[in-house]
């Protein structure tokens, strides 16, 4: 994620300026204009791209808000709802999530804080984690002077913005939708493969699985 710092203003550039070419085809000068389209990845690797922390939280979803607290999706409505879409993220709502933890940083108590916000929005910044995991705890009376110096130095002269993820501030591309699934990982490696282990673990339990296999056999 930390290379994307330097190729985000490399395309941006490119895209405006255009680079010249040569058509060896057609034998003149030509002009490339790159767009982004997607960004390619497994499910964790996409999560991070969209600074979201994955399924471990209640809001589990990179592109949508789909979900809810344990209880809620507990529930009859809340467990149907797992199964409609939610209200779309966006670069800007996430981007204004990241800075909020900015700012809640430099609270006491900022870890459970941070931690809490986390798992109820579903936003965790990779980058701009790892300025605020190394913020020192101190007592309340010395907290925020203290911390806002230390942020100011880990910073380097940049801006909160400048330690945030650049995909999400990247033109012509919504991080959130722009990160196709993954059919490997997610379908065939991932539901497909646990419901066959589960299917197997309690066939096997039940001392049934030689007969599952004659069955399959005469099926192929």
């Amino acid at each position: 994620m930390e290379l994307m710092h330097a190729m985000s203003p490399l395309s941006a550039n490119a895209a405006e300026s255009g680079i010249g070419t040569w058509d060896c085809k057609f034998d003149e000068e030509m002009m490339l204009v790159p767009s982004g389209l997607f960004v390619v990845g497994d499910k964790p690797m996409q999560a991070e791209e969209c600074s979201h922390a994955g399924l471990n939280c209640n809001y589990f979803c990179r592109t949508c808000h789909v979900g809810g607290t344990k209880e809620y999706k507990e529930s009859d409505v809340g467990y149907n709802s797992i199964f409609t879409e939610g209200k779309l993220r966006t670069p800007e709502e996430t981007t204004l999530q990241v800075c909020q933890q900015f700012e809640t940083a430099l609270c006491s108590g900022a870890a459970g804080e941070i931690a809490a916000a986390t798992m109820s929005t579903g936003i965790c910044d990779s980058i701009s984690s790892s300025l605020i995991n190394t913020l020192p705890v101190l007592a309340e009376s010395e907290v925020h002077a203290k911390l806002e110096k230390e942020l100011k130095h880990l910073l380097q002269s940049r801006t909160h913005h400048d330690a945030i993820n650049p995909l999400l501030g990247m033109d012509g591309l919504n991080i959130h939708l722009d990160t196709p699934t993954e059919i490997l990982h997610t379908i065939l490696l991932g539901v497909v493969k646990y419901f066959w282990g589960q299917t197997v673990f309690l066939l096997e339990k039940a001392n049934l699985l030689t007969m599952f296999q004659t069955h399959w056999k005469r099926m192929a």
